[in-house]
């Protein structure tokens, strides 16, 4: 049963993201942007946050019109963590993104 309510679309840019684990230890790490949509993000990466984890991410997307890139800083949660059989990374994480802030590589909103 399809339970998305967003079209999701299939990229693969790459992104960075952060985390702090319950000791306050903050993790930095980077990975590939599998597909995203309006409400979630479906990441590639050595290692991942675990479920129920706050995490943010910026997404780093190259723009043909202004010849520069194109900043998307996520903020979320991890709801799901899967082990990948073979492949570029080991393991995936989805996570359900409660804010979203675009910019430019100046920090300019665009408008």
């Amino acid at each position: 049963m399809e339970r998305r309510r967003h079209e999701r679309y299939p990229v693969a840019p790459a992104l960075n993201f952060l985390w702090t684990n319950p000791e306050g230890v903050p993790y930095r790490a980077k990975g590939l942007v599998r597909d995203m949509s309006e409400s979630g993000i479906f990441v590639l990466a050595d290692q991942a946050p675990p479920v129920g984890t706050p995490v943010g991410m910026e997404v780093l997307v190259r723009s043909v019109w202004a010849r520069s890139q194109v900043v998307i800083e996520l903020e979320g949660e991890v709801v799901r963590v899967e082990a990948r059989q073979r492949g570029y990374r080991d393991i995936g994480f989805a996570a359900v993104v409660r804010n979203v802030v675009l910019h430019n590589e100046q920090g300019e909103i665009p408008g």
